[in-house]
């Protein structure tokens, strides 16, 4: 009865310490995609450049296509919230 009392607690505390490498190791996977994920979009996710050249574009539009354009994307975007659910 002690030997199966004492190899139960041998597996039970093997399967505790396995559980507590596996959680540390896919911590410290989550850490090194972090760093992946950081690195790779880093450069690619400054927005100012962006918004800036379509500044650009948009001074080469005519005042009257860019009000036209604009009242039509408001208009656009109220007729969008009407199909939006509800939010709590």
């Amino acid at each position: 009865m002690k030997t199966i009392v004492q190899i139960l607690a041998g597996v039970l505390i093997l399967l505790h310490l396995s559980g507590c490498v596996t959680k540390r190791r896919e911590a410290e996977v989550r850490a090194d995609d972090r760093k992946i994920v950081e690195q790779e979009l880093g450069t690619e996710m400054s927005l100012r450049e962006d918004r800036d050249s379509l500044k650009d574009y948009r001074r080469e539009v005519p005042e009257d296509t860019q009000k036209q354009n604009d009242e039509l994307a408001l208009f656009l975007n109220l007729m969008r919230q009407g199909n939006e659910n509800p939010q709590m």
